[in-house]
């Protein structure tokens, strides 16, 4: 007959302490919490509006009132549609589902009218608000009948 010899017990706590201290992260520091961007969080309720309305829709809306009425649970709608950094209105491509990708790229639909600071603006791709340069945002994928900005 065959005995099976089992592990010593040094052996088992010294394999249960590894796998503890991997558990644990060896003490490393929790992460910090980044903080937030206002425009970035302001361009991200538009993003969740522009999502309600495309869900409750069961389309993409089709012009700013259908938007609006969306926009409600997320903020104020004239201020959500309004560019973060200079309150003109933001430039919106409508009817556009933002959750798909075309050539593997999120299609920018909405974007600043002005560009801010070194020559930047804050721009939706898909579902993620974006600082991008002028470069940039021209040689991004846009929405259909969405003009790029001159």
């Amino acid at each position: 007959m065959f005995k099976v010899r089992l592990p010593s017990r040094p052996m088992t706590y010294g394999f249960l302490c590894i796998v503890i201290c991997a558990a644990c992260g060896c003490g490393s520091p929790a992460p910090k919490d980044v903080p937030s961007i206002p425009a970035q969080d302001q361009l991200k309720n538009l993003v969740l509006g522009y999502a309600r309305a495309t869900s409750k829709l069961k389309r993409p809306p089709q012009n700013v009132e259908e938007l609006k009425t969306h926009l409600k649970e997320f903020g104020d709608p004239n201020e959500l549609l309004k560019s973060p950094t200079d309150g003109s209105e933001m430039v919106i491509g409508w009817g556009v589902d933002i959750m798909k990708q075309k050539n593997g790229q999120f299609i920018l639909w909405a974007y600043e009218k002005n560009p801010h600071g070194e020559n930047k603006r804050w721009v939706i791709l898909g579902r993620f608000p974006s600082e991008l340069t002028e470069e940039q945002v021209q040689n991004a994928t846009f929405a259909p009948g969405l003009k790029k900005p001159n």
